[in-house]
């Protein structure tokens, strides 16, 4: 039941999203909604990371990497996290494998307010608008304050 009534509440949050994207890109407000919830094309996942020791950190950088950089395929992603290890490119290096993209580029994202959600714009949004929104590149580490921390992100991904 818990999980049925979190969907629930994201969905809402994706309407009200799309309302708010259409009204910021001066289009009639119900442009983007109507086709999220109850769509093929949205998924809701919940994620662990377990506990890492911070040595694996330091001796292989590879290992550092959760989840290596990509960018959402769908509208948005709408992220409940505390924020640790979730890195986004700085905006020298652009989309995913952006020229000039350098390890110095991605930056924390900081854990969003307590009720808030990080909020990720994707590809196909970034289409829809021409890219006058962008589809930021991501990652997970490893980060330091994982050591002991349950690290569950709960994720959903939707297309409105």
């Amino acid at each position: 039941m818990v999980l049925r009534e979190l969907w629930g509440i994201f969905s809402r949050a994706a309407n009200a999203l799309g309302v708010a994207s259409a009204v910021a890109l001066r289009l009639p407000p119900h442009f983007f909604t109507g086709h999220g919830a109850d769509s093929t094309d949205t998924m809701f996942r919940m994620v662990h990371y377990p506990p890492m020791q911070t040595s694996t950190r330091a001796s292989d950088p590879a290992a550092a990497l959760r989840v290596s950089e990509h960018t959402d395929f769908g509208t948005f992603t709408l992220l409940l996290t505390d924020g640790r290890g979730l890195q986004v490119r700085g905006e020298r290096g652009g989309a995913e494998g952006g020229a000039g993209a350098s390890s110095n580029d991605w930056l924390d994202v900081p854990p969003p307010p307590p009720g808030c959600v990080a909020v990720n714009v994707g590809a196909l949004m970034a289409r829809w608008t021409n890219d006058r929104w962008l589809a930021a590149a991501h990652r997970v580490v490893v980060h330091q304050a994982m050591s002991g921390c349950p690290g569950i992100l709960l994720q959903a991904s939707l297309t409105l």
